[in-house]
């Protein structure tokens, strides 16, 4: 009963943590809480038990177990206290509970950098010296390395970096189990040559694991599958088996123990279900499958379809729509996983120790690795993407197949193919409702469309034959893919809103065979070197480079622009993201309203100088391009003044940042607006037919 001790005390804190009182008081409440939760389940135990089922009187509890179990619990409430009055002391980011819950819910990991100071400076170095020192075949190849390594994938092209998300093969780009065994048995396997006690031994390979997960960073699935580790290595220790469920509810209590604000992180909640159906079904299936196929194949086979059918239903929304070829890819990239990781790691430690051998290790391993990039181009094939309703129903009845599937491997086997039958029906339906719905991208008759660029944004505005450009996201494959689909050879106006990476550093994509006759930046003094390299390129290939500030105005064809912010000079922003450039586009039969990253202090500035601009035309549409892909930074007057017919979010898949947050969906979705999301419909148009705008998406993929 340990584990409900644990989960009971910690929520009990975390819960009264919210208050505002000190540590210690939340202590005291949380104490006298726990023990009534503890003596209303003794009771209930007990009447539980009694075979009549009568309310007979009971005595208070006691015993051994239920005093061991409760001083336990308490002990622990003492240790969290003490817990966060030194990390509040710190500034550990984990112990501002409530700060942290609002700025950290859905971050895919915790910047070591905040996570200690300068102690953690020797593991950033050693990760900083292996990525210097790595090589590969190829740059995608060498990023694959550092991905499975050391969960680097910031190398990775982001025509890659896609396919892996179409074919479900983004998780060989973070450390999972796999990697915490393979260091835990490569280190006690060493140690065990060596005389020295089993103690001993479990000491030094749960501080290399320690130092491993320093290097890569505590991301979700890294701190789960090294906490799982931990607790099975520290039972073998004692002498003891303990079953690998059970060590998975261990680990997940811990995570959310020691850092609150991964209970509600989707990579947390991915990790757990993968490694929960890895365990619980793929037996049921590899058992089924062994009689009917080699039992290798059967084995790999169990294992990949075991953990996407249960992760499915959580990364629907992401994915949108069921990858096709998923399966295949997975089949084919699973037997070079190992080697790349061994050889990998096995470089990382030569860059630890200082030996010259990092980069003829790191390009071995890329050789496999390779291979694994060629297996991305299945995500070019057609229909690589299965349609799937969206939504609340889309979920459930993901879900639903889910569960039908898993049945089928027990004797529930009727209720299984019911189910199946009812979920293939309801799908037929719905994908020939959403075919006649949606037309194929672009729209014949698009006037705005937003690329999908992954963790970015890249708009295309057309008027007529004149084309105007709004940011180029990140990577010059995807902007440059998305201008090529759109036939784009000539670029009339390409405004750079402001000079973060995700809207600029794909500006060598934009410009790729084309011309670009006027471009726009940000007045934002910005010394980055990202900055001056794309402004020192749009002198060498644009007609005009001018600094954009309210209120200059001008023409797209038969179309209107105009900058609403910011103030000449960027009088009164504070930042680069309060500093980037606003406009309003008048086209055909709709407005569209681009926020670039504005956040709340930016917009109530254009608000409270320039509110005239902001006004749409009577009875005409409008779209908003929403600011910050969607962050929580927005001024929800202005939001609900607009009251937009369409709210486009350009935001990535699986992007870090929580975006978009659901309190912007919400102000939205409440001031009326249709929502429309890259990272789910992918690349989206919008065009005007008579009265009615018109939408088409690349789906994901």
């Amino acid at each position: 009963m340990i584990p409900f001790s644990l989960a009971t005390a910690f929520w009990l804190k975390i819960a009264l943590d919210q208050s505002g009182h000190s540590p210690w008081q939340t202590t005291v409440w949380a104490s006298v809480g726990l023990a009534v939760v503890f003596l209303a389940r003794e009771r209930w135990r007990q009447l539980a038990v009694n075979q009549k089922k009568s309310l007979v009187p009971v005595s208070l509890p006691s015993g051994r177990p239920f005093r061991r179990e409760l001083l336990i619990a308490l002990l622990l409430l003492a240790l969290l206290a003490a817990a966060s009055s030194i990390m509040t002391a710190f500034n550990f980011p984990s112990s501002r509970s409530a700060d942290s819950w609002q700025g950290y819910p859905y971050q895919s990991q915790i910047d070591s950098r905040d996570s200690g100071g300068e102690q953690l400076g020797f593991a950033a170095t050693l990760r900083q010296s292996f990525q210097q020192q790595s090589r590969g075949i190829t740059s995608d190849a060498r990023a694959l390395v550092l991905g499975l390594s050391i969960g680097d994938d910031s190398a990775l092209s982001g025509q890659t970096a896609q396919a892996l998300q179409v074919l479900s093969l983004s998780h060989l780009t973070a450390v999972s189990g796999a990697n915490c065994a393979i260091v835990l048995g490569g280190v006690m396997l060493l140690l065990k040559r060596l005389s020295i006690a089993r103690a001993t031994r479990t000491a030094v390979s749960l501080l290399a694991l320690l130092g491993y997960v320093l290097v890569v960073g505590p991301q979700p699935s890294v701190l789960r599958s090294a906490l799982m580790a931990s607790v099975i290595i520290l039972a073998f220790t004692s002498g003891r088996k303990i079953p690998p469920l059970i060590a998975l509810a261990w680990s997940v209590v811990l995570v959310v123990l020691c850092w609150p604000q991964m209970s509600t992180n989707l990579g947390l909640i991915l990790s757990v279900a993968a490694t929960a159906a890895i365990l619980v079904l793929a037996p049921k299936m590899f058992k089924a499958l062994k009689s009917k196929m080699p039992a290798w194949l059967a084995a790999s086979l169990s294992v990949s379809l075991a953990a996407q059918l249960w992760c499915l239903p959580l990364i629907l929304q992401l994915q949108g729509g069921i990858p096709t070829y998923s399966v295949l890819a997975n089949l084919i990239a699973e037997p070079l996983v190992a080697p790349v990781t061994i050889i990998g790691i096995l470089g990382l430690i030569s860059a630890w120790l200082g030996l010259p051998f990092t980069a003829m290790l790191t390009w071995l391993a890329s050789l496999p690795a390779q291979l694994i990039v060629q297996t991305s181009n299945l995500a070019a094939l057609p229909i690589s993407t299965l349609w799937w309703p969206a939504g609340t129903i889309g979920v459930v009845t993901m879900a639903l197949l889910a569960t039908a599937t898993s049945l089928l491997f027990s004797s529930k086997r009727r209720l299984a193919l019911a189910a199946l039958v009812a979920v293939g029906l309801f799908w037929s339906v719905s994908a020939s409702s959403a075919a006649a719905n949606y037309v194929s991208w672009p729209a014949p008759n698009w006037q705005a469309v937003a690329c999908d660029v992954g963790q970015g944004d890249g708009i295309v505005v057309r008027s007529g034959t004149a084309i105007a450009v709004v940011d180029v996201g990140k990577y010059p494959d995807l902007i440059d893919n998305c201008l090529d689909r759109l036939q784009v050879k000539n670029i009339n106006l390409l405004v750079l809103t402001h000079f973060d990476a995700d809207h600029v550093a794909g500006l060598s994509g934009a410009l790729k065979g084309r011309t670009v006759e006027l471009a726009l930046v940000t007045p934002f003094v910005d010394e980055r070197q990202l900055a001056l390299d794309a402004i020192e390129m749009l002198r060498d290939e644009a007609g005009r480079v001018v600094q954009g500030e309210c209120c200059m105005s001008g023409s797209l064809g038969e179309a209107t622009w105009q900058i609403v912010g910011p103030e000449a000079n960027a009088r009164g922003a504070e930042d680069t993201n309060d500093a980037s450039i606003s406009m309003t586009f008048r086209l055909n039969g709709f407005d569209l309203f681009t926020f670039a990253d504005l956040g709340e202090r930016g917009q109530m500035r254009v608000v409270e100088y320039h509110s005239e601009l902001l006004q749409r035309r009577p009875g005409i549409p409008l779209v908003v391009k929403v600011s910050h892909h969607g962050s929580a930074d927005q001024y929800p007057e202005l939001v609900e003044s607009l009251r937009a017919e369409l709210a486009i979010f350009s935001v990535g898949r699986d992007n870090s940042y929580g975006h978009p947050t659901s309190r912007t969906l919400r102000l939205f979705e409440n001031a009326g607006a249709r929502i429309l999301r890259t990272d789910q419909q992918g690349s989206i148009s919008v065009g005007m037919d008579e009265q009615s705008l018109v939408i088409g998406v690349t789906g994901r993929g």
